[in-house]
Order: structure tokens, then C-alpha cells, then sequence
């Protein structure tokens, strides 16, 4: 079962309104409504969310990291197309969202991340700094816009992740 919360006065587009917000974010990848990781049938794209801050090396670049990252991966082969750490250096919980080549994602980080990126190589094409962390994935729509709240307080979580910043805000980000 869903555990949902309402919330009233979102921003982010300078439209306020009354919504209620799901904790499970489903994905959109080419036009099909998921609950899952992204796959156009040659790629699979996912996050590595990396909580308890382990080393270890990305690929194809031999670099290494202590962060969160994203990573493609050939669906039939397995093999790592490429990774890319969490710039902000935090975890990487939340699922990824595929919308026309764009990889979405968001971080854990207190200033509240997301980032687009080349979903063929993982290069950041766009940033935004929601002001508090982003835990859940991103929606996309097929009229060109992105949504996503942010913000995690629920429970004990502020006991054990205490730079997580809680936010009441709805973005919608729409492509002209």
C-alpha cells in the first residue's frame, strides 16, 4: 500500500495548488508508465545508491568513488556502458527516470540536487538546486515536463541521516 501525504501551497512554477504526493514515484520511458528501471530494450539504466559510502571504481573510467552514482548497462551483455559519480559526493537513493535520451536523478544532498544527463553517456546537460534533499525519483510527462518534490522527514530518518533537509515543494520543469 502507498503511504501518501498531503500537501498544500507547492511551488516551483509559480502555480500553487493542492496535490497529493506519493513516496513511490513512477518512471516514464518512452510514453510507458513504470514502476521500475528504465530499459529501451539495448540499455538498462539504474542508480547506485551506495549508503554506506564504500569505495569503489566507476567504469569505463577507472575512476573512483565513495559517492552515489548512475550507470547504463548493455541489457543483454551486462557490461558497464559508463557510471557517473553523484557530483554533490552524497548517496543515491532515489530510482532514475528516462525521457528522450535525458537521465534524471536526484540526491540525497541538503541543498537538494537533480541533475539531466546524457543517457547515452552520462554527462550532466542540466543541474537545479531544489533547496532540500531529494529522496524519491523523478516523473516525466509526455508534454515535456519533469516533476519531482523534495524533502525527507519521515520518522527516525532525521536520527540517522541528519543532513537530510525536509521540503514541502512540487517542481515542474517543462521543455518550451
Amino acid at each position: 500500500m502507498l503511504k501518501q501525504s498531503k500537501l498544500s501551497g507547492l511551488k516551483g512554477t509559480g502555480i500553487t495548488v493542492n496535490v497529493t504526493v506519493s513516496r513511490s514515484t513512477p518512471t516514464i520511458a518512452h510514453d510507458l508508465l513504470s514502476r521500475s528501471t528504465p530499459i529501451d530494450g539495448r540499455t538498462v539504466h539504474t542508480n547506485i545508491a551506495n549508503s554506506n559510502r564504500e569505495r569503489f571504481t566507476l567504469a569505463p573510467s577507472n575512476g573512483t568513488t565513495t559517492a552515489g552514482a548512475w550507470a547504463a548497462l548493455g541489457a543483454n551483455s551486462g557490461q558497464v556502458l559508463w557510471s557517473a559519480a553523484n557530483p554533490s559526493t552524497e548517496a543515491a537513493q532515489g530510482p532514475v527516470t528516462i525521457a528522450n535520451d535525458v537521465l534524471f536523478a536526484g540526491s540525497v544532498a541538503s541543498y537538494g540536487p537533480i541533475y539531466a544527463m546524457d543517457a547515452k553517456t552520462g554527462n550532466i546537460l542540466w543541474s537545479y538546486n531544489t533547496s532540500a534533499t531529494v529522496y524519491g525519483g523523478v516523473s516525466a510527462s509526455i508534454y515535456r515536463c519533469i516533476y519531482l518534490g523534495n524533502g525527507y522527514t519521515v520518522g527516525t530518518a532525521r536520527l540517522f541521516h541528519p543532513t537530510w533537509i525536509g521540503g514541502t515543494s512540487l517542481y515542474a520543469f517543462c521543455v518550451a
